[in-house]
């Protein structure tokens, strides 16, 4: 009674899992029978007795690509070009943001100013004022050389040798001096410039500029600090007509498969060959030695891409040129030997073991060097029981992609201004995180600068003033005692004075003498004049700058909004001392002469039945609430430190990264609507996009496709069965496993565009 009570409990199922068991075990036994019987002539093997499920599994001998076959798979991206920083810096200014379209030339950043730029204007001033210096003294030399020359020829007048002979050594020393002097000064103007020129060559670095014309896919996230590391992208620009497959998480330090007979892909269904992007023995060599390797690109020679498209990418280690092949169930060994066993072909319920020479193996199927010819029927092991009632459905081509759907959306605020301490002090008042208008205080900084400092920058301005006051005085008056002498000289007559030679020395050439003492005079007064209004305004910027520092009332100075913004973080708290040059918040931006509305989103990584992905640049997206939806357009991606990008810029090599916009957070992008929408519009919005999306593969009802375990790889393998010339034949398949039913199975390998399946 237990015995009829457990087969009462029995599942109907379960019972036919057993009777097929039992089949499957008479399969077997007969197959061993066959393999182990007593004849010694293979012709004379009887007929195999199998169950009928099993009887016709047979697979036709055929040409196929025979060998291990790896598979990886990879996306399309476009050629990038990073505007990044050699060493660390601080940024006072980012120009552009994700989306816009640059020139080469344009200015992506700027620097933070520091002493270096301050350096270089001393410098400036003090060379054009060295410049006027000579000017001055090649100048009054060559009057006072004029003069000792008026001064000669009085002496050759009188014919005193001894006056001569000291006029002209006098004449001599002058221009000694003067060459002397000349050379000084000179010296000093190249020292400066000197300096001027490795200080500007260092400021060079300052303004940072796009190095190609292209629109912008990432920039630096300026919002919690506006520190660049060395060998960090600012901002990369991107070709979308120079197209690469970059296969994430490989990269070229780490990569096996240069020496691969066999690579590659499917494009619209067709088997396209590809390579290894090329770079050069410098760059590989550098991006190895500072570990800095980005991940394994590879061309299509001849082939166009499309920008943003997932692909297979297939390798094997040897020729991929189709072989004549029986799969690896056909084949059996025994002392040495490998045979299959053949249908014949006048008694179909009838086999012959024959004998073959095998070569290149893979995972289903080996290569027949001889002993089959092709098109013969060749018995394979079988456990499935092969369908006698069936309908048939055709291998096709169709596009995939895995639908992702998000809640994190913000209307972005994509430029950044960045403010920084204008003076050594101490910060108050910090405006809090979120929005601020034009006009806001966003800090107040307390200086160390009072109305003393401020005081004395006036002090010496009033003072300039006054010495360039008496100076001009004491001009006018020498000048008008200099023209009296020359007025007065008109009526001169030497011949009056005879032989007496004071007189002579005095009046001979007075007017001449005196216009030299006048024109020395004059070139005084300019080189003074010029001094005076090149240090004056020095002294004016000085005091000014110093006003700057303070409100009215001398207790700091405050720095006010420029737009209506946002403020995302804070690094700096009230009470606070930083440093002329420090950061101190940054404030985000909208330009609303834009004429359409960004987006940043992020995707939750979190949630099990989303898949965590970015969208591809230049995808379309969709913005939806129950009201109404938008079509949008992917602009840019997430940064990731560990991606990078090797190139050669100015005949070195560099390896940039670029970071995350934000923190901790993994998958994010940048969204544009060709509309203007409101905060209030997002209200319940939601974005859909296309996560994994592959072109034209091959596709199957969901329902060709069965699974067995597979015990000694322990894992399930995937199969269909496909009618070949009459016969129903188990072939194994690739596939790609989707996030979510589909009703349709994406096969990788294993079927052909336009085979025939069960279904």
């Amino acid at each position: 009674m237990w015995f009829l009570y457990r087969i009462k409990k029995q599942n109907k199922r379960t019972i036919k899992a057993r009777i097929s068991a039992v089949l499957v075990c008479v399969q077997i036994l007969s197959l061993l029978t066959i393999m182990t019987g007593c004849s010694s002539n293979s012709g004379d093997i009887p007929a195999l007795e199998e169950p009928k499920e099993a009887a016709s599994a047979y697979r036709p001998v055929s040409k196929r690509v025979v060998g291990t076959v790896e598979m990886f798979y990879g996306t399309v991206v476009p050629m990038e070009y990073p505007c990044f920083t050699k060493e660390g810096t601080d940024l006072a200014e980012l120009c552009v943001a994700v989306g816009d379209y640059v020139n080469e030339g344009d200015v992506i950043a700027r620097e933070v100013s520091d002493s270096g730029a301050e350096q270089i204007t001393t410098l400036k001033n003090e060379i054009a004022s060295l410049k006027r210096e000579r000017e001055n003294v090649q100048n009054t030399s060559d009057k006072t050389l004029e003069k000792l020359d008026y001064e000669k020829k009085i002496e050759e007048y009188l014919q005193d040798n001894e006056g001569i002979q000291k006029k002209a050594k006098e004449i001599e020393t002058e221009t000694e001096n003067q060459r002397y002097n000349l050379a000084v000064i000179d010296k000093k103007i190249s020292s400066k410039n000197s300096e001027l020129s490795e200080l500007q060559s260092k400021s060079q670095t300052a303004v940072y500029t796009a190095p190609v014309s292209g629109y912008v896919s990432f920039v630096k996230d300026l919002s919690q600090s506006n520190h660049v590391e060395a060998g960090e992208n600012i901002a990369v620009i991107m070709d979308m007509n120079d197209l690469y497959i970059e296969v994430a998480g490989k990269t070229i330090d780490k990569y096996e498969y240069t020496d691969y007979k066999s690579k590659w892909t499917y494009i619209n269904g067709k088997k396209a060959y590809i390579k290894e992007r090329e770079y050069t023995n410098d760059e590989v060599s550098f991006a190895k030695s500072v570990k800095k390797n980005p991940y394994i690109q590879f061309t299509v020679p001849g082939e166009k891409l499309t920008p943003g498209v997932d692909m297979v990418l297939y390798f094997m280690n040897t020729d991929d040129t189709e072989k004549l092949a029986v799969g690896n169930d056909s084949v059996y060994r025994e002392n040495g030997e490998e045979f299959v066993y053949v249908r014949s072909a006048t008694n179909t319920d009838a086999s012959e073991k024959r004998k073959v020479e095998l070569g290149v193996a893979g995972e289903n199927y080996t290569e027949v060097v001889s002993g089959l010819d092709e098109g013969e029927m060749v018995y394979y092991r079988n456990a499935a029981a092969i369908p006698t009632k069936y309908e048939t459905a055709t291998a096709g081509l169709a596009d995939y992609a895995e639908k992702c759907e998000t809640e994190f959306i913000n209307i972005a605020y994509p430029y950044s201004r960045v403010y920084t301490a204008d003076y050594s002090g101490k910060v108050d008042e910090v405006h809090i995180i979120g929005a601020a208008s034009e006009g806001d205080a966003l800090y107040k900084m307390e200086t160390n600068i009072g109305k003393a400092d401020i005081e004395d920058a006036r002090g010496a301005i009033k003072e300039l003033d006054n010495d360039r006051e008496r100076a001009a005085k004491d001009f006018e008056k020498n000048k008008t005692d200099l023209e009296s002498v020359i007025s007065a000289a008109g009526g001169i007559n030497i011949e009056d004075f005879g032989t007496d030679t004071d007189a002579i020395r005095e009046n001979m050439y007075l007017a001449e003498r005196t216009q030299c003492d006048l024109d020395i005079l004059t070139y005084n007064e300019e080189f003074s004049k010029a001094e005076y209004s090149a240090n004056k305004a020095i002294f004016q910027t000085r005091y000014q700058d110093l006003s700057n520092s303070v409100n009215g009332d001398g207790s700091g100075y405050t720095k006010f909004a420029q737009e209506d913004g946002n403020i995302n973080s804070l690094s700096i708290s009230n009470f606070t001392r930083v440093e002329k040059s420090q950061y101190i918040l940054t404030e985000q931006y909208r330009k609303e002469e834009d004429g359409f509305t960004r987006f940043q989103v992020i995707v939750d990584s979190k949630d099990p039945s989303n898949p965590s992905v970015n969208p591809k640049i230049g995808e379309e997206i969709t913005l939806y609430t129950k009201e109404k939806s938008w079509t949008g357009e992917c602009l840019g991606l997430n940064g990731s430190s560990d991606r990078y990008i090797l190139f050669t810029r100015d005949g070195k090599p560099h390896s940039t990264f670029s970071s995350p916009f934000y923190k901790h957070v993994d998958y994010q992008f940048y969204l544009r609507i060709d509309d203007e929408i409101s905060e209030e519009d997002l209200e319940g919005a939601k974005i859909k996009f296309n996560g994994k999306e592959m072109k034209q593969v091959i596709v199957v009802p969901g329902t060709s496709v069965k699974t067995e375990y597979d015990k000694m790889a322990q894992k399930d393998r995937y199969y269909v069965w496909k009618v070949e010339n009459g016969e129903i034949v188990k072939e194994y398949v690739t596939i790609h496993e989707t996030v979510a039913p589909t009703g349709k199975v994406y096969v990788l390998d294993g079927v052909n565009v336009g085979d025939k399946l069960l279904k």
